[in-house]
């Protein structure tokens, strides 16, 4: 839509990406709020009292030094403490914290490992689904990131879902969605299109996608890895 009509709110720790941020906006002429200066997004919140439509982001994977020690009773883990040596359930619950009451939507880009790991990430996990928040988990395929040939996945969670999709979560396997290149994977338009078709439709595809109940998550002990869900063509199996 009209660009004019969207308000842009961000933080960023490292200061010449912060500056390339603002710089961004300033061209497209979006109005953006990304603070005042850098700052590190967990032990100084520049947007305490933001609560956000939207959300989308791809934060840093795995971070172990992110002085998560220092923040145990910290008002935003309602669903957990994240285990201090890793962020990523503490970026995902920090975005949830900043989401609005009624229609707040989040995407969040994280590490396979998220959907299935145990220990205080599986507790976190667990009252993630118990809270009905999640709306649909997607994986991706592998070499989409520069530098790693780690494969990705994203959140999609939102504050009230549509009352058909309460009580279930789709299950998206794109793994095999994405255009092969010599030395890196990419999601062409056409790509990306097939992603959000098999979301928007909202509905069981072989091989692709499948809605599932709590119950059934419950049932597998809190794994969110879709390919645990999701019905796989088999191949007849001629003599």
């Amino acid at each position: 839509g009209n660009s004019r009509e969207v308000s842009v709110y961000g933080q960023e720790l490292n200061p010449t990406t912060w500056k390339l941020a603002k710089m961004n906006l300033a061209i497209r002429q979006i109005e953006g709020n990304l603070g005042d200066r850098n700052a590190d997004t967990f032990h100084n919140d520049l947007h305490k009292s933001l609560k956000a439509n939207f959300i989308l982001a791809n934060p840093p994977f795995n971070i172990s030094d992110w002085g998560g020690d220092k923040l145990r009773d910290d008002v935003r883990w309602k669903y957990g403490t994240p285990p201090a040596g890793n962020a990523n359930y503490a970026w995902i619950q920090h975005m949830i914290c900043s989401m609005s009451s009624g229609k707040g939507r989040m995407a969040v880009v994280m590490p396979q490992g998220i959907l299935f790991r145990g220990n205080q990430e599986a507790e976190i996990r667990k009252q993630l689904v118990e809270s009905d928040l999640i709306e649909a988990v997607v994986t991706l395929g592998d070499k989409l990131f520069y530098g790693t040939g780690l494969s990705p996945c994203f959140l999609i969670i939102r504050r009230m879902k549509p009352a058909h999709h309460s009580g279930r979560i789709l299950m998206i396997d794109g793994s095999k969605i994405l255009t092969q290149k010599r030395a890196q994977n990419i999601l062409e338009e056409n790509d990306i299109d097939r992603l959000y078709s098999l979301y928007q439709n909202y509905s069981d595809e072989e091989d692709y996608s499948r809605i599932v109940t709590l119950q059934e998550i419950r049932d597998k002990e809190y794994n969110l890895s879709p390919n645990r869900y999701v019905v796989y063509h088999k191949e007849e199996i001629r003599p």
